[in-house]
């Protein structure tokens, strides 16, 4: 039978949907291990970025093959990485150049290091600014040959 939620449970389902919007990485589970898939293209940063290059490169859908992807997440690592050095770079310091092949990448960036960087990245980026920045580092990926 149908239990209707208590308003604390549909509050905890609320806050857990605004975390996931901010969430840097997509979570640790064997296909995104499996594919070495590491950031959330559902953040709402990290979104802009991916529907961009979609638009851009007219892509289609699914617009990505594995490699493709991979491909298009080490771009953009590098490049906010290459943007939070500027902002930041005491603490820049402390993120990994590359996303790892061998692990997730929650397992090289945790606790403050990773809470700095995705305050940068949410709260900070000039989005429209990096998004024309991205398109000329995104545009050197030739996604016929991944």
């Amino acid at each position: 039978m149908y239990r209707e939620k208590s308003k604390e449970d549909r509050e905890k389902e609320a806050r857990e949907r605004e975390n996931r919007k901010t969430d840097l990485f997509a979570g640790v589970c064997p296909y995104t291990l499996e594919h070495h898939y590491h950031l959330n293209i559902n953040n709402t940063v990290l979104n802009v970025f991916y529907e961009d290059t979609v638009k851009r490169r007219k892509l289609g859908h699914p617009p990505f093959s594995d490699s493709q992807r991979q491909a298009w997440e080490k771009c953009l690592w590098k490049f906010l990485r290459k943007r939070y050095m500027k902002y930041d770079p005491k603490y820049a310091r402390e993120v990994p150049k590359e996303l790892p092949q061998d692990e997730h990448i929650s397992g090289k960036l945790s606790g403050w290091r990773k809470d700095f960087f995705k305050t940068f990245i949410n709260t900070t980026l000039d989005v429209p600014e990096a998004l024309e920045l991205f398109a000329r580092e995104e545009e050197k990926i030739d996604y016929k040959n991944c």
